[in-house]
């Protein structure tokens, strides 16, 4: 029962610690890459509700209950973001908060002359929880932007892998995401973004679920 506690407690700490400490787990992007030798600086701020909760299976019925409500709340987040671009279609970059680092790739799947853009952007964070935990965020967007008014309207799907070390033990779960933003430029060197995104937590086999709403903004500097 001692083993069985301590596991809940670090599934509970670890997804706690992922999304009240970790503001990188999404990060809104447009599918336009800069262009080869052209920078961009991006600052971004958010408000975002977790909910964990403790999910059972009802072989029976085939359906999911909710048993047993765990921790929810809000937390502001804030993290910045350099990048470059190598080629026309290819930006490179680094992302970066008080508690990781990390880097990111973007590749311009296709774009048209109208401004519809089809992109996939990838990344991978670490970083270490103030309890001591260390982590690796393995991350996959597909960026789909099309024009709206005198801006743009971007859809953005996404996939995250964690990887947790507590102590000697390695625990691993995915999490699905979907969000949408619109940019609006102000003048030709930067853009403001608004967004809103959302997920949730691929159940692993103890069952502890967790999912988020963010409310999202941000400027993007272009030189």
């Amino acid at each position: 029962m001692k083993w069985l506690m301590r596991c809940k407690v670090i599934g509970l700490l670890a997804s706690v610690g992922l999304f009240y400490s970790c503001a990188p787990s999404v990060v809104m992007e447009d599918a336009y890459t800069l262009g080869r030798g052209n920078w961009k600086v991006e600052l971004q701020a958010a408000q975002q509700h977790v909910v964990l909760y403790d999910e059972r299976k009802d072989w029976f019925n085939n359906t999911s209950t909710i048993q047993d409500y765990l921790a929810g709340g809000y937390v502001s987040q804030f993290n910045a973001q350099l990048a470059v671009g190598l080629t026309d279609r290819l930006d490179v970059g680094g992302k970066f908060n008080i508690n990781s680092t990390g880097v990111m790739a973007k590749y311009l799947l296709a774009r048209s002359p109208s401004g519809f853009a089809l992109a996939l952007r990838g990344g991978i964070h670490s970083f270490e929880w103030a309890l001591g935990t260390n982590y690796v965020q393995l991350r996959a967007d597909m960026l789909y932007t099309m024009p709206l008014w005198k801006g743009s309207l971007t859809l953005q799907p996404g996939w995250q892998q964690f990887v947790i070390r507590e102590d000697l033990s390695l625990v691993s779960f995915g999490f699905l995401s979907m969000g949408m933003h619109v940019g609006v430029p102000i003048d030709d060197h930067a853009i403001l973004r608004i967004g809103l995104f959302g997920g949730r937590k691929l159940t692993p086999k103890d069952g502890t679920q967790a999912s988020f709403l963010s409310l999202k903004s941000g400027f993007c500097f272009y030189f």
